[in-house]
């Protein structure tokens, strides 16, 4: 056993049954559920020097990926809801505007800084114990055990584990480690959080085309006059054009934001990021697991990770359990996470990199098409009673049902419907 005597926060065994890296809503999830179900000795690492910060992220998550997080409602969730959402408005390129609104709330508008705090402290509340400014470096299977190279805030260190669980995001350290191939497809995000705006109350704005190529930009309201702007682009969609760069095309979205008025903007923090879209072909090996962006566990038609991520380290931690439990890390045994995480929203994925497929091929005319279409009133009660942000697919296919579906589906290039 390996000993150590240079902090007093926590135990310094530097041996333990789980490591989990990285201190996202997945990792701490992870580290959760493992705990949950047995597990006694749980670290968890992580680079940044404090948990939620930087923020990556839009902020908007659905009702039920809220739920997933097991932070519950009442004076807490206060704090991390900022605003309420049942409806959007989608703004086509040429400008005209469809407005759907569900028959309850849809989504929230999260601070990342709480939501992410708050699922790390219900880890430590099981016994889960944290190192922050602790980057992995990688990880190898040694006699046994998984050896962990960190560096911990400019000293080089090793820890031991029975099992590592992957939470690390799209570079993911553990998964390089292994050659493990990282998503398929990678988006450029940009946001910034603009004040002195003028937000309707419980809609989201979403525009589509060459704004945001391949993808589409975004206005969430976060306070009546606060929003956090950004979009994401696919540089293999038909309308990128690749003289622009990030800032070229925000500088174009704040516009339509603003209306072109001439209205006191202010620019209150600025992000970028990057949104995996399609999962890693295998989330597995003999003593680890690879969970969250990490993984690619992302929703392709919106970018939302964190109810898929969330699914997924529940998913690990109950499986890492199960082989502390029965001392068994082999690679057989872990493709059970594998398997089950598949058979949950695996499928969902798939269905949403066709729809993100398509979408890349629509022109702006396709897109401005698309939206007089749904313009028809069976089709807003339609996205109104089967509109879901976590499952696209369902409306998708109801699409298709429609009497409208020959007009769509002549907008689609046959090759992008085909692969």
């Amino acid at each position: 056993m390996h000993t150590e005597k240079n902090s007093i926060f926590f135990d310094e065994t530097k041996t333990y049954d789980l490591i989990v890296v990285g201190a996202g809503p997945t990792g701490s999830m992870a580290a959760k559920y493992a705990l949950k179900n047995g597990v006694k000795n749980v670290l968890i690492i992580e680079e940044h020097s404090s948990i939620g910060s930087p923020v990556q992220c839009a902020g908007i998550i659905s009702t039920s990926a809220y739920e997933e997080s097991e932070i519950g409602y009442g004076a807490d969730s206060d704090l991390c809801i900022l605003e309420k959402f049942k409806g959007a408005f989608v703004y086509s390129p040429s400008g005209n505007i469809l407005s759907f609104e569900g028959k309850e709330t849809m989504a929230y508008s999260i601070s990342r800084k709480i939501f992410d705090r708050k699922i790390a402290e219900s880890a430590a509340s099981l016994g889960a114990k944290f190192k922050l400014k602790t980057k992995c470096l990688g990880v190898e299977r040694k006699n046994g055990l998984m050896e962990i190279k960190v560096n911990e805030a400019g000293t080089l260190k090793t820890f031991y584990s029975k099992i590592v669980i992957a939470a690390d995001g799209f570079k993911s350290a553990v998964a390089k480690s292994y050659g493990l191939s990282v998503s398929s497809k990678l988006l450029s995000g940009y946001q910034i959080e603009l004040s002195g705006m003028k937000n309707v109350p419980g809609y989201v704005q979403i525009f589509i085309g060459s704004v945001a190529p391949g993808f589409f930009g975004w206005s969430v309201p976060i306070s009546p006059t606060q929003s956090r702007v950004g979009l994401a682009f696919d540089t293999d969609s038909e309308n990128y054009v690749s003289w622009k760069n990030a800032s070229g095309y925000m500088e174009e979205l704040v516009k339509k934001v603003s209306g072109n008025e001439d209205i006191n903007l202010s620019q209150m923090s600025i992000n970028f990021g990057v949104i995996p879209l399609g999962y890693m072909k295998k989330t597995y090996g003999s003593g680890f697991m690879v969970v969250g962006d990490a993984a690619g566990h992302c929703k392709p038609f919106s970018g939302g990770g964190i109810k898929l991520g969330l699914q997924a380290a529940k998913i690990a931690g109950k499986v890492a359990a199960q082989a502390i439990s029965e001392n068994n890390f082999s690679e057989s045994f872990m493709e059970k996470y594998e398997k089950e995480w598949k058979s949950e929203f695996g499928k969902e994925i798939d269905i949403g990199m066709r729809i993100h497929n398509i979408r890349n091929g629509l022109s702006d005319d396709d897109l401005d098409s698309f939206i007089e279409i749904l313009y028809k009133p069976e089709i807003c009660e339609m996205i109104s009673n089967y509109g879901d942000i976590d499952k696209p697919s369902i409306l998708f296919k109801k699409f298709l049902l429609s009497k409208h579906s020959y007009k769509m589906l002549k907008l689609i290039p046959l090759r992008r419907l085909l692969s």
